[in-house]
């Protein structure tokens, strides 16, 4: 998923989680690192690895969660002063996990303890619209674009976005 898909998606979940509150910097700072600011790594990956193909590293791996997530939420309700910063922390980092398993990517679920155990990219159902990736193969399964993706989230956030100001 590209990072609009990954910013729309956290942002519709953050104001949901935070939508008995005022939205501070703090809470939109939270959201931008989980949902979107994760994707860094394909840039470390990028400058380091020989094969370019793959860039996630495992902090866009569901064992992320239990290793990164769970002790970043935990430590900014510490910090902060309340436990609603776990469950954004949680559900933020959660959504951006899962689109990118939605996606055509190849993922490995395990990592960092082992890198036997893979999603092959064919198990995903969207495939990104970024120009770098509009390599479908013969073999490839059908795939709806990730336009197809955005713009759901667009109205989703739209209405999200006006519901929480208006309430």
């Amino acid at each position: 998923m590209n990072s609009g898909s990954h910013f729309l998606a956290g942002f519709i979940v953050g104001i949901l989680i935070l939508f008995t509150r005022v939205i501070t910097w703090i809470d939109i700072f939270i959201i931008f690192t989980f949902s979107t600011l994760i994707d860094l790594d394909h840039l470390v990956n990028l400058l380091r690895k020989e094969n370019r193909y793959h860039l996630r590293s495992f902090i866009q791996e569901p064992l992320a969660i239990p290793m990164i997530g769970i002790p970043s939420g935990i430590v900014l309700s510490f910090l902060l002063g309340s436990f609603i910063y776990f469950w954004l922390v949680i559900s933020v980092y959660s959504s951006h996990i899962i689109l990118d398993y939605i996606s055509t990517f190849e993922a490995l679920p395990l990592d960092p303890f082992t890198k036997k155990i893979v999603k092959p990219e064919t198990m995903g159902f969207v495939f990104p619209i970024s120009p770098g990736w509009g390599h479908r193969r013969k073999d490839f399964p059908k795939a709806i674009d990730e336009i197809y993706v955005m713009i759901p989230l667009v109205l989703i956030f739209t209405v999200v976005l006006v519901l929480y100001l208006v309430i």
